[in-house]
Formats: C-alpha cells, structure tokens, sequence
C-alpha cells in the first residue's frame, strides 16, 4: 500500500476527456478525489492502494479530527463517492459516445484506525496513467481554496 505525505504542491494530472468529463461531487468529495489522484506517480503503470490518514486529512484541511462529525462526514463522502459516475466522451466531438465509468475500485473506512484505503477503478488507468500528451496538470492546492 502506497503511503506519500499530503502537500498543496502534489501535482494533479488528468487526461483532458476526464477534465471535460461530467460528474457531479460535492466539494468534500472533490478534495479526497483531488488528494488521491495527487499520489499518482509519473511512472506508475497500474492503480495500487493508496492509504489516506483521517488525521493527516483534517489537518490539511484546518480541521480538526477530535470531532466526531468529521469522521461522520468522510465516513459518509466516502459511501456517496463509492456511488458516483463519471461520464467521458470516448468518441469524437462529433460523434460522441458517452461511457459511463465508476471512480473507484473500491473505498475501505477504517474508523478505529483513522485510516481511508482507496484505489480508482482500472478502467480509469488511460486517463490518468502513463499521460504523454493532451492532458492538464495542475496543483492540488487549487481544490483547497475557500
């Protein structure tokens, strides 16, 4: 499992059909979205496990973790991300074909540990993996400003 400090400098690169995609998150889904991808490596090949500090989470965030209600939120972000679609144009812009993708593999909440363990679904590896031109990169810190 892959462990990498959270920094507002981690870069963000996104093929640009994920960037022109459609979906809809809320802002708190964006962020733990925005953080994973942000440990996404240049030379990685495959989606692994990433492993995300509920604590480490909260502080970059200027929260803090000692109230129960955030670990009921992130629980709960987490449950609705596991939900959600993303829908990107695999066709042309004028022949679309609209492929719906699922974010994740799959999201384990260990609430006594304070730990969320993620891993994005394969099918998304072409838009965010092994990127050698037509994407957007961009700082993870623009998903923090208020």
């Amino acid at each position: 499992m892959e462990k990498q400090e959270i920094s507002r400098d981690n870069q963000v690169v996104k093929s640009n059909r994920m960037v022109e995609s459609k979906f809809r998150l809320s802002i708190w889904e964006n962020r733990l979205l925005a953080t994973l991808c942000s440990k996404i490596k240049a030379e990685d090949t495959a989606f692994t496990e990433f492993s995300l500090s509920v604590d480490e989470f909260c502080e970059f965030l200027g929260l803090s973790n000692k109230d129960y209600k955030i670990n009921s939120i992130l629980k709960n972000k987490c449950k609705n991300l596991q939900k959600k679609t993303l829908c990107i144009n695999t066709g042309s812009k004028t022949k679309p074909i609209w492929t719906f993708f699922n974010w994740f593999h799959h999201i384990r909440y260990k609430e006594n540990e304070g730990r969320i363990d993620m891993q994005l679904h394969e099918y998304l590896e072409p838009y965010l993996l092994t990127l050698k031109d037509s994407y957007t990169k961009y700082k993870l810190r623009i998903y923090f400003k208020v």
